[in-house]
């Protein structure tokens, strides 16, 4: 454990054994049955952490769900937070039978389809809370400078992988023609995947947590693709999960949305890509590289 966050840890009469959650971007520790501690891995800025604060306030009650909310904010970024009962769905899986397993694994999906539905006109596409915002007033556009930013940061690892970083980005742009310009501007949590979404014993979605970084001003069907993909890399999905998933997807979204589906494919190999994973989640990175050969060979689209 880092000395600075033992030391945060000890002033709320804390320790490992609180711990309830880790993430990439935060550690998660039971305060009481009420609330949670959130200890951010770097330091965040007042104004983001305030940002993150409003619209948590704003959202509140807009889901079929209950939502986090921050009580109140500390030193470093570090959050006191409303505490949602029930537990993520990662752990609630491995224990299940084949027709909970087909019921939680829809309730997954419906998370995401709800999040679609809250509107949000009057902000640009693009990230909404992070503290270095990439936007864009088209839909297509967000995605042209989001992997702008994200090769920049990873070119020497993936021209060591791929050879030419401009032929492979260009496979992408060329998938990213499916996109509508300017779809209604709807809600993406940006990070569904089964250790952000809680369910009770009875299966009940409980609450979805962990709005941050990846969230976004989207068209409605971005937040549900991403949730079928991301629960790939997800230790406690199995291939038959993933394939009930897939159907699901494409019997909600429609073959016509199989391009945009698979362009958000080769979007998320480079957005995932990272040669510094920390081993938190071990099938990411394989993945990612994955993925990205197919882009490169041409068979991402064989996905579905």
């Amino acid at each position: 454990m880092s000395s600075g966050k033992a030391a945060i840890l000890g002033r709320y009469g804390l320790g490992e054994g609180d711990l309830l959650g880790v993430g990439s971007e935060s550690w998660v520790y039971a305060l009481d049955a009420a609330r949670v501690l959130r200890i951010r891995r770097e330091p965040a800025a007042s104004e983001t952490v305030e940002r993150l604060k409003r619209f948590l306030d704003d959202i509140a009650g807009r889901l079929p769900f209950p939502t986090p909310r921050i009580e109140a904010i500390e030193a470093e970024g570090v959050t006191i937070e409303r505490r949602l009962h029930g537990r993520p769905l990662s752990e609630i899986l491995p224990d299940l039978g084949a027709d909970d397993r087909r019921t939680a694994l829809q309730r997954y999906c419906d998370v995401a389809v709800a999040a679609g539905a809250v509107t949000l006109p009057d902000e640009p596409y693009g990230l909404l809370l992070a503290s270095d915002r990439v936007t864009a007033d088209t839909w297509p556009g967000f995605f042209a400078a989001s992997l702008d930013r994200h090769v920049a940061r990873t070119r020497p690892y993936l021209a060591a992988a791929f050879g030419d970083v401009d032929a492979l980005v260009g496979k992408a742009l060329d998938r990213m023609t499916a996109l509508p310009a300017t779809p209604r501007k709807a809600l993406a949590h940006g990070d569904v995947f089964p250790g952000n979404v809680m369910m009770d014993d009875d299966l009940t979605v409980t609450g979805l947590v962990d709005f941050g970084t990846w969230t976004l001003v989207a068209d409605a069907g971005y937040d549900v693709t991403a949730a079928v993909m991301f629960a790939e890399v997800d230790a406690a999905c199995t291939p038959d999960d993933c394939a009930l998933l897939r159907a699901i997807l494409l019997d909600h979204a429609g073959a016509a949305a199989i391009p945009a589906m698979t362009f958000y494919r080769a979007y998320f190999a480079f957005t995932l890509f990272d040669p510094h994973d920390n081993g938190l989640y071990p099938k990411l990175q394989p993945w990612s590289l994955a993925a990205l050969k197919a882009l490169a060979d041409g068979t991402i689209g064989d996905w579905l």
